[in-house]
Order: C-alpha cells, then structure tokens, then sequence
C-alpha cells in the first residue's frame, strides 16, 4: 500500500453506468480539477479506450488483426483483472467525502453486482479512511423507469455503506448535470427537462476528501492534454 501527502479540494469520483457522461462532467472546463476519476491515475491513464486483443495459440503480439473477446471464449479475463485492480487501487487511496456518479435509469437497476463499483470498489472501501458518499443521480429524461435515491437498488447501496459506517446523501439531477445533459443531449429539450431546475447545486457540497500530490498531477496532465 502507498501512502501520499494529503491535498483537499480534489473529489475522487466513482460511478457505473454512466461511463461516456461522467467523463464529460469531470472534464468540463466548469468542473476541470475538482474531481479524480480512476482513468486519470497513470494505469487506467494509460489503458484507457484501448483494444485488448485476444488469441488462444500465441504469446505473440498478432499484427494482421486485433480478436475481441467475443471471439475468444473467457477472453475478458485480462481486462477484468487488470480493470479490478485499477478500481481497486483507487478505491483504496480514495478517502474523506467520495463521490459517486449513478444512472438512475437503468431498469434492472444502477447498483447492481455486475460492475465494478458493486464487486470491487465499494468492499474496498473503509471507515473512517472514507466517512461519506455523496451521489450524484442522473437521468435520462427519454426513459419512463426512475430510480431515486431513496428506493430499489439504492437503497441496497445506503444499507451496505451504513454497515460500513460511511454517510450516504444523494442528490437528484443537481444544476450542472442537467446544464450539461441539455449541451450533449439536445433532444432532451423536448421533454421540458431542460427548462426546470434541478436540485441543489453540487457546489454546496465541501470537497474534504483527501488525496494525493500525485493526483493532483495526474489532473494537471489531463487538463494539459485535453484543454
């Protein structure tokens, strides 16, 4: 286990189900340094949006194509191992008040024991090195089933960190998500979604989870490349 100088001020953000946005949201310019996700740590960094190609008869590197692991039966092992322990790690150095990015639209339901964040990262995660979560429930206003933060599969989640003794608040489509859906989303402005306002604005929320100068840099280098 690493052990680094503490920093406040940056968020580490989990989520499932909501891969594309989320990085959207950390990465605006609104939000840029505010927040850390598992990808701008130099592993996930690195093997972000990257093919991993499959073959059951060589060790050797495969120039003429690239297998996906549905043609390769049990191919996904590597990629989940490798991604385990990345949100592992992260879910390990993370601590204080954590964030957590949840797609309340999904009808079988956003915590759920076929993501990461349901197996892996929260069972690593542990008090008092971590003593809230604070999620942050989107929608997708085309989609009639809604969970909230309160009930089905939620509920579940508030349980399992209660049993940790780690708070749990919940926010519902806050200001800023749903000012960036309407940007990325313009067909959400048929549904009147656009033109209500949210609940609280996620800047109420005091950013005291701790982490790393190495983090911190890993920011730096993001908004570097990408700004």
């Amino acid at each position: 286990m690493q052990h680094f100088p503490r920093r406040r001020s940056i968020g580490a953000m989990f989520w499932t189900k909501v891969y594309a946005f989320v990085y959207s949201f950390t990465g605006s310019r609104s939000q840029s340094g505010k927040y850390v996700t598992v990808v701008d740590l130099l592993p996930g960094y690195i093997m972000n949006n990257l093919n991993w190609c499959w073959s059951q008869e060589s060790n050797d590197f495969n120039y003429t194509s690239c297998p996906s692991s549905r043609d390769c039966p049990g191919g996904k092992t590597a990629s989940n191992s490798f991604w385990n322990a990345t949100s592992k790690n992260f879910a390990t150095l993370a601590s204080g008040v954590v964030f957590a990015m949840i797609n309340g639209s999904v009808s079988s339901g956003a915590f759920t024991n076929n993501s990461q964040f349901f197996t892996v990262e929260v069972p690593a995660m542990d008090y008092p090195r971590i003593t809230e979560m604070r999620v942050v429930l989107v929608h997708n206003p085309l989609i009639s089933f809604r969970e909230s933060c309160s009930n089905f599969t939620l509920k579940t989640l508030s349980e399992t960190l209660a049993a940790k003794r780690i708070n749990y608040t919940c926010v519902e489509d806050p200001s800023e998500i749903r000012q960036l859906q309407c940007q990325l989303y313009p067909e959400y402005q048929t549904t009147g979604y656009c033109s209500t306002s949210g609940q609280r604005s996620l800047n109420h929320c005091k950013l005291s989870t701790l982490f790393n100068a190495v983090v911190a840099i890993a920011v730096s280098l993001k908004t570097a490349f990408f700004f």
